[in-house]
């Protein structure tokens, strides 16, 4: 099952970045395919090579030309160099996304109607630039707004240079959106947020003056407040996850959850049940993920977290190569073009490399003490460099991902996220969640909560800033130096599925050797 599963989204990705996707014709040949196979009985897996391979190009095809057969009508204006045509257009579109107040407003839209047409089920995606904005309504641009706009619409042009995810067009098809616009006037048509956006506005009247932008960025995903200065302690502590909600904040605030839930249950006197755990622990995730935005790192969280309940409820033995394999396919055939995000690859390298630092736990001896005190300090002491030693590996695992993107690393980077990383998932991330949940009903206990937590990200901001005051924490890497980091990674897959190392270990090599997918085809992809 893991291998067909790995197999299967191997096929997506080749889809995906291999396969010449704008000629119809190769979906249809593929359809054929798939009948044939069926009526002479070949080997399931073969059929279902096909069906996955159909469905990813059917699926991108949709995206792409969703949009283009919106505007074709359109008349072109002129062009430039950096893009392959710019159109105007008149359109109706909802605000599904917070306004970026930075420099100019920012956003995406879903488009109702495009030139008197009026658009009931294929509605595209527009990313939105407001560079002078005019308009005459006396509140802010918010969540779930419908506008009228004058908007000239840009293609982007893939440049010569531009790998899979450098390029800008890349980086867009994987939000599923195909153009950006320009606007030049707008005008309301219907003003009423919608409860995201009402809940927004709440949390922003009970934040404290000059608050932290990380109180944004943490709770409902906005980072538009988080200026310069501070993306670049970010960069140079190696920390930028832990203020872009992904998968690490939707499973610490599952994982939080988890815990209280069963340390509540044991406090009333009640049995530990599995399935009200894992609920009301979901059941928060979800709604933190919602609050966020439903990103794309969000959603895949929320999925790799339903099928982690699905298994746990059914009482499945699964390895962990079994779960990683199954999570990988779902995502993929949920979404085939989140392979074009960068937060993809990261994640599921991630998560390969707790997955190994788990299993090589497993092979850790404990040694026990007669002693009931020394007993305590000893597994106390053995968890705690346990933990170190994780992050460490941790670290050292995701190096050449980061190297890759970065251009560079952070020696600081694992002492850091070995102190921060806790205060966030213990201190900072259960709070800020329970104060938003407070908002409608408790707006003054809400207040006080954001007051503490922002005092608190004030003095870590602080830390920060006096760690990066030297820029030696940071360490440039060539583009030669990336090279051999891809050969590396290469090699040892290889070695890996050929069993001539790790011997004395008792797992099967092949199923180790997937963990490497990510960082071999993600390095590939790059190089």
């Amino acid at each position: 099952m893991t291998v067909k599963a790995i197999l299967l989204s191997i096929t997506i990705l080749i889809s995906m970045f291999f396969v010449d996707l704008e000629r119809i014709q190769f979906l249809t040949i593929m359809t054929v395919a798939v009948f044939i196979l069926v009526y002479v009985k070949v080997l399931p897996i073969l059929v279902l090579l096909f069906v996955t391979l159909s469905w990813s190009i059917l699926y991108k095809n949709s995206v792409i030309n969703e949009a283009n057969t919106l505007f074709n009508n359109t008349t072109l204006q002129h062009k430039q160099p950096q893009v392959e045509a710019v159109q105007d257009n008149i359109i109706t579109a909802e605000l599904i996304t917070l306004v970026n107040k930075k420099n100019l407003l920012s956003f995406d839209v879903k488009v109702i109607e495009s030139n008197n047409t009026a658009l009931s089920f294929i509605q595209p995606k527009l990313a939105l630039k407001w560079p002078n904005p005019e308009y005459y309504y006396p509140g802010d641009l918010g969540i779930g707004q419908v506008w009228r706009f004058k908007v000239r619409l840009i293609k982007p042009k893939i440049q010569a240079g531009d790998n899979a995810f450098s390029s800008f067009k890349s980086r867009l098809l994987s939000r599923h959106i195909q153009y950006i616009g320009l606007i030049e006037k707008g005008e309301v048509i219907q003003p009423q947020l919608n409860l995201r956006g009402d809940l927004y506005q709440m949390f922003k009247s009970v934040l404290p003056i000059n608050a932290n932008p990380m109180l944004y960025a943490l709770t409902f995903g906005d980072r538009s407040y988080i200026n310069n200065e501070l993306w670049t302690q970010f960069k140079l502590l190696g920390i930028g996850h832990l203020v872009a909600i992904s998968g690490l904040h939707i499973g610490l605030i599952f994982g939080f959850c988890y815990l209280c839930s069963r340390r509540l249950l044991r406090l009333f006197g009640a049995p530990y049940n599995l399935v009200i755990c894992l609920s009301i622990s979901l059941v928060a995730a979800i709604f933190y993920a919602w609050i966020a935005g439903f990103s794309l790192p969000a959603l895949r969280a929320i999925v790799l977290l339903c099928i982690h309940c699905l298994y746990r409820v059914q009482y499945y033995k699964v390895t962990l190569f079994q779960l990683f394999a199954a999570m990988l396919l779902v995502t993929l055939l949920l979404d085939p073009l989140t392979a074009f995000s960068i937060s993809f690859w990261l994640s599921f390298s991630a998560m390969a490399s707790v997955f190994m630092l788990v299993w090589f736990s497993r092979t850790e001896t404990v040694v026990r003490d007669k002693s009931p005190i020394k007993q305590k300090l000893n597994n106390g002491y053995r968890k705690l460099t346990h933990v170190c030693y994780s992050q460490v590996l941790f670290t050292l695992l995701l190096l050449p991902i980061q190297m890759t993107i970065f251009s560079g690393f952070s020696w600081l980077s694992a002492i850091v996220n070995l102190i921060f990383i806790p205060i966030f998932s213990v201190l900072i991330l259960p709070v800020l969640l329970f104060a938003v949940i407070l908002l409608p009903v408790m707006p003054m206990v809400s207040r006080v909560l954001m007051s503490n937590v922002n005092t608190l990200l004030d003095i870590i901001q602080e830390i920060w800033g006096t760690l990066t005051s030297n820029d030696v924490i940071w360490i440039d890497v060539g583009a030669e130096l990336n090279t051999v980091f891809y050969n590396c990674l290469l090699l040892m897959f290889v070695l890996l599925m050929a069993g001539l190392i790790f011997k004395p270990l008792q797992v099967t090599l092949h199923s180790l050797s997937l963990l490497l997918l990510p960082l071999v085809c993600y390095s590939y992809i790059l190089s």
